[in-house]
């Protein structure tokens, strides 16, 4: 069975690379839709609505009435946890680093504020602070007739996928510095082999 539960806010947003109208400031009132699937308890309950609204409601007030103008922006107002995210993490270094990798589901070499893209920062937020909550999608809506969903499924193989490029990024960077120790350790005794040669 699944159960789902609205929130509603209002905040705005800008896309530096859209081509069309959305390139420019504007807002919306958004609606996030966080599904829950489960079986019925004794009493013939899968999960309190209450018990849903306890969990989201303190995300949604960190994005009521703000710009959702970047994810510096984002992290600010939804408490600093966003930026311990793998998935986030990624983007910002391909912001960063201009990156042009190209990623299972996304481009990135700047992020941006889509609703796909904050799908991903809400879902690290309720795995962060609501991880009681278990959702199975999540569906941000920006207008009555757009809108995008994640399920708990795509996001913990984008998780795992982001993890997995960390750790190799990782095991890569040690073996260029345990390289260049060495380059510089036989250096080293080559000049000083040099020395006791010419002495």
């Amino acid at each position: 069975m699944i159960l789902s539960k609205e929130f509603r806010f209002e905040a705005s947003h800008q896309l530096q690379h859209d081509p069309g109208k959305c390139r420019r400031l504007h807002g919306h009132s958004w609606k996030l839709t966080v599904e829950v699937e489960g079986l019925r308890d004794n009493h013939g309950i899968v999960i309190n609505y209450r018990d849903i609204k306890a969990a989201v409601d303190p995300m949604i007030e960190g994005l009521d009435h703000w710009h959702l103008g970047s994810h510096s922006h984002l992290d600010y107002n939804l408490g600093g946890s966003t930026l311990t995210s793998p998935v986030i993490r990624w983007w910002i270094d391909q912001a960063e680093f201009g990156s042009e990798d190209v990623g299972t589901w996304v481009r990135a070499a700047v992020w941006e504020p889509t609703s796909e893209n904050l799908l991903y920062v809400f879902a690290d937020w309720l795995s962060i602070h609501a991880p009681q909550l278990e959702w199975s999608t999540l569906s941000l809506s920006e207008t009555c007739t757009c809108s995008a969903s994640l399920t708990w499924e795509e996001y913990t193989i984008e998780v795992d996928l982001r993890a997995e490029r960390e750790r190799e990024k990782g095991e890569l960077r040690n073996a260029r510095q345990t390289l260049q120790q060495e380059g510089k350790r036989s250096n080293e005794e080559g000049t000083e082999e040099g020395r006791q040669e010419a002495s």
